[in-house]
């Protein structure tokens, strides 16, 4: 009880006062002054433009709209302005507000199914997740800088729970590294969420409901109002519900629930012709019973690894009958007694047990929640200069909480009573900019600054080594106090961001396009240690570091035929370095004793070819994107126990690594109203130079990489069918998912053997009708994972540390209806 106390209390602690009192700051207010200002500039321009040719804009209008209606084709924003996607030198997949719908993709971890090379990492749980494109992503507890950054309306967000996907126009994932034109430096990719924007001419909404097992619901609705001719404003909510679908067989409770809601409101007016200002601002809650980390595989005390290294074994050798030779007899019995569950044989055994039970049981003695709150308020104001010129602002701010109680050794055994993690993040981020096109349309231009400034708070509570009631007074000396352990790290960080941009595309002929892009960016880093391991190091001690690196692009792209279209691209980028709140305060690399970690620096090559046309009568959507990248001082994180204190990571430089890969996708209409498609994607990735380390006594050898798929695809099947009189339209569609082994871990075959999760396949389906009679309702019914597929959809590897590593479940055969009314 005095664990399940201190994590109530610590619930309890997270209070923050009201919502509105924490927004309202000063950051706040110069979001509000920064969207003002170039409405304020812009006045002269206003008048100006009003005057513009106004042949020329409905030109323009008509060749936009044929992007999505002449030749089928689909509108991106990769470049930072409207494109056609076959004919956009980036690999890029992208998802309309259509496509969302007739998939049922209403999370994030919906994404990977239907993108190629798109890994939605669960480490700590389904609701903590992170993106993972060509092998760039991060590991559980790193303080690294995303390898895959999200941004909503082209602010960059910092998302620490997932959430629900509502009311949006598009999501676009772009792949390689990002650095010249998209915020912060990235080096695996970006995820952009566009918002559905209001309309000015008519007033209109939805209302949507699915029910279905699990004791699921979900409510959904949007109404656009307008605000006479040059304004509207645009609401939507969602409220998502679902039963837990593991059950805990110590206590009953169902864990992997889901409970959140979000809200969002969207303002856009326009001054003359030449002003346009959107507001975006969304709050949302999630709640839960948190959700499990099941063991998955441990080392045998004395074993040995793949690679000859003596393993870490520290949870298999306590929590077993060895505690009887370490504390005297009957200690393991009583340690059984007070924990059910336990199997007779120890943590090994249990390993066993959770194979039998598969990955809709478990035992768990320690609590789990969550609780997570996020919140954004963003401004994009472009301003048209001339006919040929425009001036963007985008200017944002964003919060984010998230408090979590995890059962770290995803056992009945009590090593962790529990470990609450908090993480806080305030984040801001200004952006100017000029984009146009000159001497007769062939240079297409974009220059600018951004700035961007993010506090972080990070921490973690815990209370492990409980070794039962006989055996923690005989061993508690020996570990330097009484068992169980227990201890608080924490660290603020002030991290900011400036830097200039430009990029360019010069047409030499109507069928030849050369692109430039260049940006140097700095970045400052303040780490402020609150609390640590007390025994290892003080609270209070403040650290910096500054970084500045360039980021380019060079590429050419050539538009063979009408049809087909080809390009090459070299790129740069690199994500910042940073300090390890967990790990001594020393400004000095973790092998050299220290919790300081370097940038992180990439090259890649990428040919890609994209054809929207014909092969005889069907029509053919299809790209092909072929890629090498070389990484230096690669960020990865290492699990270790640190001497005198207990287990922990510090986020470290490997040598280097090559990923190199082929994406394909491909869709064709081969009758009216029938689409078929798939996609393909290989990652091959490799370490080179020196992949070991020793880092505060432990040995660590990368083998392996965490979250790299060497295989997955998927195919689908949509069929649109008018029905006779006025029934309705009749929508079917299949899809089927399919990915090779992958490890969880970076020292697999190392360290950490035993991290290697199986391939999966997953057949999902919807059938249902549009529009029934006319009325604006439709209704359908889905089903996802059919054939009630178990799998794991990542884990943490703590082999390295404890000797014992956990899995994140996938989830079970869901199924529904879903009605919704538009008018």
């Amino acid at each position: 009880m005095g664990a399940a106390n201190e994590a109530a209390g610590a619930r309890r602690s997270m209070g923050e006062g009201p919502v509105m009192n924490r927004i309202i700051s000063r950051r706040v207010q110069y979001l509000l002054a920064a969207s003002v200002l170039p409405l304020a500039l812009a006045v002269p321009a206003a008048a100006n433009a009003q005057e513009a040719d106004a042949s020329a804009a409905a030109q323009t209008e008509a060749e936009g709209s044929s992007l999505n209606a002449a030749d089928g084709d689909i509108v991106v924003t990769a470049r930072r302005r409207e494109e056609s996607l076959s004919r956009t030198p980036v690999a890029v997949s992208v998802l309309t507000s259509d496509a969302l719908q007739s998939r049922s993709i209403n999370s994030e971890a919906d994404l990977q199914t239907a993108t190629p090379g798109l890994i939605v990492r669960s480490t700590q749980g389904s609701s903590q997740f992170n993106y993972a494109i060509r092998g760039q992503s991060i590991d559980a507890f790193s303080v690294s800088q995303p390898g895959v950054l999200t941004y909503v309306n082209e602010f960059q967000t910092n998302a620490l729970s997932a959430g629900s996907l509502y009311d949006l126009g598009s999501v676009q994932v772009l792949k390689g590294p990002q650095g010249t034109l998209f915020g912060r430096n990235t080096t695996g990719g970006a995820v952009l969420f566009s918002t559905a924007a209001p309309e000015f001419d008519a007033f209109k909404g939805f209302a949507r409901g699915r029910a279905g097992n699990l004791g699921a619901w979900q409510g959904e609705g949007m109404i656009n109002v307008p605000l006479g001719d040059s304004a509207g404003l645009r609401v939507a909510g969602q409220v998502d519900q679902r039963k837990g679908f593991v059950r805990n067989l110590v206590n009953g409770e169902r864990l992997a629930n889901v409970d959140r809601w979000s809200i969002r409101a969207s303002l856009s007016f326009e001054i003359g012709d030449s002003i346009e200002s959107k507001f975006v601002a969304e709050y949302g809650r999630s709640k839960g019973n948190g959700d499990p980390i099941l063991a998955y595989s441990a080392n045998a005390p004395g074993s040995v690894g793949p690679n000859g290294q003596a393993l870490a074994a520290t949870v298999p050798t306590f929590y077993s009958p060895i505690l009887d030779t370490l504390a005297g007899p009957g200690a393991y019995a009583a340690l059984m007694a007070a924990y059910p569950g336990t199997p007779a044989g120890g943590y090994l055994d249990y390993i066993d047990l959770q194979r039998s039970l598969g990955t809709r049981a478990t035992y768990l003695d320690g609590e789990t929640g969550l609780d997570a709150k996020s919140g954004y308020i963003i401004n994009t104001t472009s301003i048209d200069i001339s006919d040929s010129a425009q001036i963007k602002n985008i200017v944002g701010y964003s919060y984010n909480r998230n408090f979590s109680l995890f059962d770290q050794d995803g056992s009945p055994f009590p090593f962790y009573e529990y470990v609450q993690t908090r993480n806080r993040v305030k984040s801001f981020s200004e952006e100017l900019q000029l984009s146009g096109e000159a001497v007769d349309n062939r240079l297409t231009y974009i220059l600018g600054v951004y700035y961007s400034n993010e506090k972080r708070t990070s921490g973690q509570t815990f209370r492990y080594f409980n070794l039962g009631p006989v055996a923690n007074p005989v061993l508690g000396p020996v570990f330097g106090g009484s068992l169980p352990l227990g201890n608080r790290l924490e660290g603020d960080f002030d991290i900011s961001s400036i830097g200039a941009f430009a990029q360019a595309s010069f047409k030499f002929t109507d069928t030849l396009s050369m692109t430039g892009g260049f940006r140097y960016t700095q970045e400052k880093n303040k780490f402020t240690e609150v609390s640590g391991f007390a025994p290892f190091y003080p609270a209070g001690i403040v650290e910096k570091r500054k970084d500045s690196e360039p980021s380019w692009t060079v590429g050419l792209e050539y538009q063979a035929t009408p049809s087909l279209f080809f390009y090459g691209t070299y790129r740069g980028s690199w994500r910042g370095g940073g300090f390890n709140y967990n790990a001594p305060p020393v400004n000095a690399p973790a092998e050299l004793g220290g919790n300081s970690f370097d940038p992180e620096k990439i090259e890649d090559i990428e040919f890609g070819a994209k054809f929207n046309g014909y092969l005889g009568s069907v029509h053919t959507r299809a790209n092909l994107a072929v890629y090498k990248s070389w990484v230096d001082g690669i960020q990865r994180i290492a699990y270790l126990t640190f001497p005198d204190v207990g287990p922990g990571g510090a986020t470290v430089n490997a040598d280097g690594a090559t990923f190199q890969g082929v994406e394909l996708d491909a869709e064709f209409t081969v009758a009216p109203g029938v689409v078929i498609g798939g996609s393909f994607n290989h990652t091959d990735p490799k370490y080179r130079g020196d992949t070991q380390q020793t880092l505060f006594g432990t040995f660590i050898d990368f083998t392996t990489f965490a979250d790299v798929t060497k295989y997955s695809g998927s195919g689908y099947i949509d069929v649109t069918a008018p029905l006779a009189g006025d029934t309705g339209e009749l929508r079917a569609r299949l899809d089927v998912y399919a990915q090779s082994s992958l490890y969880f871990s970076n020292y697999g075959q190392s360290g950490a053997p035993g991290t290697k999760l199986p391939s999966y396949e997953l057949v999902n389906a919807r059938v249902g009708l549009d529009n029934i009679g006319g009325s604006g309702v439709s209704a359908a019914f889905f089903a996802k994972n059919i054939f009630d597929k178990e799998y794991y959809v990542g884990g943490i590897g703590l082999g390295t540390a404890g000797g014992y590593n956990l899995a994140v479940p996938g989830e079970p055969r869901t199924y529904g209806i879903d009605i919704s009314f538009r008018f």
